[in-house]
């Protein structure tokens, strides 16, 4: 469940996300495919490894001053490619 005001996760933030590269606007997180994880390589690009959780993903989006919606829509592309198994819920 995503606040998606604040763009904060409010419940399942322990999920783990499989591999997948998904962009909303400026905004393109890479999960897999390198070991740059956890690193910024340009702004709005961001590098994680596989099984990162949820609310990794969400501090990471945060850390690039990703708005809520953007926040919220990484999550729905997640689930749509088949990286995140678990509903998104938006409120």
């Amino acid at each position: 469940v995503i606040d998606g005001r604040a763009g904060t996760v409010v419940a399942g933030g322990g999920i783990r996300v499989g591999e997948a590269v998904v962009s909303h606007g400026s905004v393109t997180l890479s999960i897999g495919g390198g070991d740059t994880a956890g690193s910024t390589l340009a702004p709005g690009d961001l590098r994680m490894d596989v099984g990162v959780t949820v609310q990794d993903i969400a501090a990471a989006l945060h850390g690039v001053a990703a708005p809520p919606q953007a926040i919220a829509s990484v999550f729905e592309s997640l689930r749509q490619v088949g990286a995140l198994s678990a509903q998104v819920v938006i409120r």
